[in-house]
C-alpha cells in the first residue's frame, strides 16, 4: 500500500487534472474503449463521452484510477475484462 501511496504522491500520479486529449490517449494506451472505461469507473457511457469530449472535467479519482490502471492488480483486472468480452 505504501508503494501505491508513493506513486500517487509522485509527480506522475499527481495533479488531478487531465485534459480530454490526455484522457483519450490514456484510454488508447490501456486498450480501453470509452464503454470499457465507463464500466471500470462506474459511470454511464455518456459521462465518459462528456469527459472525452472535454464537455466536463475529469474527476480526480478517475484520473488516479486511470493513472494506476497500467499497474498490478488493476491491469490484471482490465486484461480479464478484455478476455471475458472476447470469449
Amino acid at each position: 500500500m505504501q508503494a501505491v501511496r508513493g506513486y500517487l504522491e509522485s509527480n506522475e500520479g499527481q495533479g488531478g487534472r487531465m485534459t480530454a486529449d490526455q484522457l483519450r490517449a490514456r484510454l488508447a494506451a490501456l486498450g480501453l474503449t470509452m464503454g470499457h472505461a465507463a464500466r471500470l469507473c462506474g459511470v454511464a457511457d455518456r459521462t465518459m463521452r462528456h469527459w472525452c469530449q472535454g464537455d466536463r472535467p475529469v474527476p480526480e479519482p478517475v484520473v488516479r484510477l486511470l493513472t494506476l490502471a497500467g499497474h498490478g492488480p488493476i491491469r490484471r483486472a482490465l486484461e480479464a475484462m478484455a478476455e471475458g468480452e472476447a470469449a
